[in-house]
């Protein structure tokens, strides 16, 4: 199936059971660089998909290049909110999109007063849904550092599916190689996990 990314229409806004999640705006940068300062170790620590910005400046600009990324369907990165309070939980993102598939994978980050709550497995659920049912992929990936053990119980809690160990696959923070664990979903796990 051939999908010109450019013509799905991609809501700006949707919820879960608990959160909102909506596309960047000017001025986001405010909102995310007091969590990413909250959360800066692990971010270091565990990921090169997230960036880490030095200044409330600095989150701006990305934020405002998240906003042209979502416009060229190159990676379609979402703040997620509590619906009770409207606080800034986290994001999400879909990026690294095969469309001859179509395939992508889905990177996520929560900031350290809001984890341990479910927030993160109800999010990837939820982006899954948007991922099968509005960007008609194939296939979902989550990958991440195989000693990052919140995110196995994340990927795991939401129904993915281990695939394997990618060996010497990225270069950790601290300049060791470290090997990658790969989740993935399908449409027909994803199907079977709602029954």
């Amino acid at each position: 199936m051939n999908i010109n990314p450019i013509l799905l229409d991609i809501p700006h806004q949707f919820e879960s059971r608990r959160l909102i999640f909506r596309t960047p705006l000017d001025g986001d940068g405010s909102i995310i660089y007091p969590a990413i300062q909250e959360t800066r170790d692990a971010l270091e620590q565990w990921t090169s998909i997230v960036y880490v910005a030095d200044s409330p400046a600095d989150a701006e600009e990305n934020i405002r290049a998240a906003r042209a990324d979502l416009l060229l369907r190159q990676a379609i990165r979402l703040l997620i909110f509590r619906q009770d309070s409207g606080e800034f939980v986290g994001e999400a993102q879909f990026y690294n999109f095969d469309w001859a598939v179509p395939r992508c994978q889905i990177a996520y980050w929560m900031r350290t007063s809001m984890q341990r709550q479910g927030f993160m497995t109800e999010a990837v659920q939820r982006m899954t849904d948007i991922g099968f049912d509005i960007l008609n992929m194939s296939r979902i990936e989550i990958s991440f550092d195989i000693n990052n053990q919140a995110n196995y119980r994340v990927a795991e809690k939401a129904g993915y599916v281990r695939e394997g160990t990618l060996r010497n696959h990225r270069r950790r923070p601290n300049g060791e190689l470290g090997d990658t664990a790969i989740y993935s979903m399908i449409p027909d796990d994803w199907t079977a996990h709602d029954d």
